[in-house]
């Protein structure tokens, strides 16, 4: 197991098992984190081994109907659907859009 080293306002706590460390860092996430191995100190919310319970995102469906489903939900604004692609843009000088 790895010894961790927290500091909160310049103040020092450690050395400290992981499972003691994740509970501190649970308690208060303010702080700055080391263990042999980093070449410097870093900021506890940059440490994952450190984090708690997190967010993960489940993607169900196949990957074109989430795009299709994304882009139905997405605001409309006027324009032509190629507005702001470079074919697009080349399409409609070649048509004579522009």
């Amino acid at each position: 197991m790895s010894q961790w080293y927290l500091s909160y306002d310049g103040q020092q706590m450690g050395p400290m098992e992981s499972e003691l460390a994740i509970q501190q860092i649970q308690r208060n996430p303010n702080g700055y984190a080391w263990r042999e191995g980093f070449a410097s100190w870093v900021l506890m919310s940059q440490v994952p081994e450190l984090q708690g319970p997190g967010k993960i995102w489940l993607q169900s469906l196949p990957f074109s109907r989430l795009a299709g489903r994304m882009l139905r939900a997405a605001p409309q604004r006027g324009g032509s659907s190629e507005e702001g692609s470079v074919l697009g843009t080349l399409g409609n000088l070649i048509g004579g859009n522009r």
